[in-house]
């Protein structure tokens, strides 16, 4: 009998230290994106982070009454620009977001998802179609990166080659601003 104690104080335990990468408490949901996180100030941070440039005016026409609708509108025109630039629509797009606290979170989820080291801000999985971000490190170029990734991943039948997937994300992230 002590020793089914034992095996589940050891679970307890497990669980208790063990703090998931980018576990999230929080989702939104919007269009494109379902947006996860772990605290409110966290997504004021990366909110406060996506400075939209001249993508502003597209904000104009959506209603964003607290910063949870701010953040899915960013997300959104984002998401539609990405398509634009490189006029690709796959149907029915929507992905997930998880922002994660810092760098070392992100490279923590990479590390367990795909047994790599990773050096990057943020980067997309189409395993669990979600994209990771640093928070700390989040801006326009790196989430219309990540979303070129997603959006090249959605819209071929079979996955291009890594280097014209990279070069596709490359291009969004470049031309987001047009």
């Amino acid at each position: 009998m002590k020793s089914y104690f034992f095996v589940g104080y050891l679970i307890m335990g497990a669980i208790l230290i063990h703090r998931p990468p980018c576990a999230c408490a929080f989702e939104i949901h919007g269009q494109y994106a379902s947006v996860s996180y772990e605290t409110e100030n966290m997504l004021e941070a990366f909110n406060n982070r996506l400075f939209m440039g001249r993508l502003r005016y597209l904000l104009r026409a959506k209603r964003a009454l607290t910063m949870e609708d701010e953040v899915i509108s960013k997300m959104d025109v984002i998401s539609k620009k990405v398509e634009q630039v490189l006029e690709m629509f796959p149907p029915h797009l929507h992905y997930s977001v998880s922002l994660c606290e810092n760098m070392d979170r992100v490279k923590d989820k990479f590390i367990a998802l795909h047994r790599l080291e990773w050096k990057r801000p943020g980067f997309y999985s189409p395993i669990n179609d979600t994209m990771y971000l640093s928070v700390k490190n989040a801006n326009l170029q790196v989430v219309a990166h990540e979303v070129g990734h997603v959006v090249v991943e959605k819209y071929f039948k079979v996955r291009p080659p890594v280097k014209v997937h990279e070069l596709l994300a490359q291009y969004a992230e470049k031309h987001i601003g047009d």
